[in-house]
């Protein structure tokens, strides 16, 4: 199980001047661990899922605390391929965060799928 580092989300780097320009941010995507993945999670992480497979992936995030019926339901989705990105998040820490203060994640496959990690950022204007 690999560790993802979320990007921060927000203007990017600020160009000082009279009106200041911002350069926003780059998006990484990179391939997601068959064994699945760990990713620090503060409540304002989102995951980006791209699926070229074709063929339906199923992303699973490992819930961590039961709901009122006392069972542990998991976020499971499907992203259905032919060149769709899928976003989720945030996740609430009480609810999938694991004792190390992370989410788990895990894929029914990682062909032709790519993951992307990101964090809002607390001040929007870098």
């Amino acid at each position: 199980m690999a560790v993802l580092a979320p990007t921060e989300i927000n203007f990017g780097t600020r160009t000082p001047g009279t009106i200041p320009l911002y350069a926003g941010i780059t998006v990484y995507n990179q391939t997601p661990s068959a064994g699945g993945d760990s990713i620090p999670n503060d409540g304002r992480t989102f995951i980006a899922i791209s699926n070229s497979s074709g063929g339906s992936i199923k992303v699973t995030v490992a819930c961590v605390r039961e709901n009122d019926q006392g069972v542990k339901e998991n976020m499971v989705s499907d992203t259905n391929g032919a060149g769709g990105v899928y976003f989720y998040g945030p996740f609430p820490t009480r609810d999938f965060n694991d004792y190390s203060g992370s989410i788990n994640l895990t894929y029914s496959s990682v062909t032709n799928m790519l993951i992307g990690v990101y964090r809002l950022g607390i001040r929007g204007r870098g």
